[in-house]
């Protein structure tokens, strides 16, 4: 025994090791994403502010509009609350989601260390560790379910070596992260019942199981959640859970149709190619993450099919517990010595065959955003958003949301611009307490077809605008800051239409005839306090030309470029839309020129449909 533990300590010192690194990289790149404003969704704050609420005896979410419970059962944040009261930011619940994640290496070191060897469980830990959907699960917002992901391969784990109370302290803090954890318990049930396990291991799970979901998810939610609605992602199906189940049993041809197009097909194989599709071999362990696959499959929402969010997390643990189930069966019954050389083959290209597709490719850094060209109007922003006082009511972008977390009021931008909360057809009413708006009129997904992007939202927030008194803090390129004051809002709008063209316009601009719409003049103002440059612009748009439009804008100065970038003609708030064909408009915004650009003497401009250009 002593020398079968002094063998293994190399390959154990081989995880800690990989773990570590796995710590320092991703950590790191959380930072730098936080601290960059790269977090492009709502998760990371609606959690942060969660958590904080916790701590304040509250479990309202001004963010969701509703009780954080009623949007996903997390009761983990509970036990998160006395570590963020430690470290009251963000990144303490990004680090300890890394950490988790981290941990899992460990446990998939000791089950296959347990079926195989420690050999063969150091090159499974760090297959897991260079996973792609794992990294794309660590790298997109915070999650509670990323921490399940870490727990349910514990939890397999001591399922597999039949240790009833650990597997059960593992499978019950994994239902604390979110309800449908509870259906991969009580999965653990069938999957037992197949295995002709003892009692112990099928009733109580599945019976738990499914008594922990309809508790979470048909009475506990509901009744604090009046306002998302969750059946729209399976509308296709039914309005209600019976007419979604006779549609599944009357009509199984389109419903495999649906389940299996190509979307969900190509996830699938995200999730099994880099472990040489070996899960496919042991399927029987897959049986606990069967509700969780049939959900991804059912839904009619394209991001529960795609690798660069966070719905591969409750699957990841199961694919690689098949995955070592399955090499430990082929290295025992498989006599030929061609098996262990077929099987390591396997492993090793297809491993780093998805490592390189993945992080080779150029599109890897956009997705999760870690690469992000320095912006002196981003700088200028994050010290905008810094002032703002702990205890103001804010309004704000997704990437704005994180750093504001720690309040009581915080307001998603989206939700006021689509007018309807999310999954919700629920009008959304203007929160009348907000006393600063921030956005990025960049924002991915706010201003985006594929997000909330309407030609005609504008008005809500010109509607929230209406309410009271604003002046502009800060106009920088596509950050746009208002501040709500008590006295004179005169000059707040950003676009509006001029009789006439103002003298000493400088008219040397290029741009492609035939767009539709003219930019007939500009000026640059003197530079100001805080690197913002003064840019008006005037625009005239044919009568035949009603379109939204982003600007792609080149300043040069005696024919050098000193300035380029794309702009959001009325700053997403007042829109070409909006304006009346042949008229002239004046469009104000901020740039921030190098110090030595000298005088600006012409530009050039083409117009793009809105964020194409970004």
């Amino acid at each position: 025994m002593q020398q079968r533990n002094t063998q293994s300590k190399p390959y154990a010192i081989g995880v800690l090791i990989g773990m570590g690194l796995y710590c320092l990289i991703m950590i790191g790149l959380c930072f730098y994403k936080y601290s960059n404003l790269l977090y492009d969704d709502f998760d990371l704050a609606v959690h942060t502010q969660s958590v904080r609420n916790i701590l304040h005896g509250s479990l309202d979410s001004s963010i969701l509009g509703i009780p954080f419970l009623g949007n996903h059962m997390v009761l983990i944040l509970f036990l998160l609350a006395p570590f963020y009261a430690l470290m009251p930011s963000p990144l303490l619940l990004l680090t300890v989601q890394t950490i988790v994640l981290a941990a899992g290496a460990w446990g998939i070191y000791l089950l296959a260390k347990r079926e195989i060897n420690e050999r063969w469980g150091l090159a499974f830990a760090l297959i897991y560790l260079c996973y792609p959907p794992l990294i794309y699960l660590n790298l997109y917002e915070f999650h509670p379910i990323a921490v399940a992901s870490g727990l349910l391969i514990y939890a397999f784990y001591f399922y597999r070596i039949q240790r009833h109370t650990r597997f059960w302290i593992f499978a019950v803090l994994a239902c604390l992260c979110q309800e449908n954890v509870a259906l991969i318990v009580a999965g653990f049930g069938a999957y037992a019942l197949v295995q002709r396990r003892n009692w112990r291991w099928i009733v109580p799970q599945a019976v738990s199981g499914l008594f922990l979901f309809v508790l979470f998810a048909g009475l506990i939610m509901p009744g604090l959640n009046d306002k998302i609605q969750f059946l729209k992602v399976y509308a296709q199906f039914g309005d209600t859970p019976p007419a979604i189940a006779m549609t599944l049993l009357k009509h199984p041809a389109n419903t495999l149709t649906f389940m299996f197009s190509r979307e969900k097909l190509d996830f699938l194989n995200l999730l099994a190619a880099p472990l040489g599709y070996l899960s496919l071999l042991n399927p029987f362990a897959l049986i606990p993450a069967t509700p969780v696959i049939l959900q991804r499959l059912l839904s009619a929402r394209p991001t529960e099919a795609s690798m660069i969010y966070h719905y591969q997390a409750e699957l990841i643990p199961f694919i690689f517990s098949s995955a070592v189930l399955a090499t430990g069966s082929i290295l025992r019954n498989i006599r030929s010595p061609l098996a262990p050389r077929i099987v390591v083959a396997l492993l090793t290209f297809f491993p780093i065959a998805s490592i390189v597709l993945t992080f080779a490719n150029p599109s890897f850094a956009g997705s999760v955003r870690i690469v992000n060209k320095s912006s002196r109007s981003r700088d200028l922003m994050k010290a905008t958003v810094d002032r703002i006082p702990s205890g103001a009511p804010a309004t704000a972008t997704f990437e704005l949301l994180p750093p504001l977390a720690g309040r009581d009021h915080l307001y998603s931008l989206h939700h006021i611009y689509y007018g309807k909360y999310t999954l919700s057809t629920i009008p959304y009413p203007p929160p009348a307490d907000t006393e600063y708006i921030l956005l990025n009129t960049h924002d991915s997904l706010t201003f985006s077809r594929s997000g909330f992007y309407g030609p005609w939202n504008h008005v809500n927030i010109q509607t929230l605008l209406s309410k009271g008194k604003w002046q502009i803090i800060l106009n920088a390129e596509n950050y746009v800051a208002f501040q709500r004051t008590s006295g004179d809002s005169g000059g707040m709008v950003l676009a509006a239409e001029v009789p006439d063209l103002p003298a000493g316009l400088n008219t040397n601009i290029s741009q492609p005839p035939e767009s539709g719409v003219t930019l007939v003049g500009f000026t640059v103002q003197p530079q100001a306090a805080g690197d913002v440059t003064g840019l008006d612009l005037y625009w005239r748009m044919s009568p035949q030309f009603t379109n939204d439009f982003d600007a792609m804008l080149t300043l040069w100065s005696e024919g050098t470029p000193v300035w380029q970038g794309a702009l959001a003609p009325g700053s997403r708030i007042w829109p070409p839309q909006s304006w009346l064909p042949g008229r002239t408009v004046h469009d104000i915004h901020g740039v921030c020129l190098p110090a030595a650009a000298g005088k600006v003497t012409s530009a050039t401009v083409v117009v793009v449909p809105p964020m194409l250009g970004q």
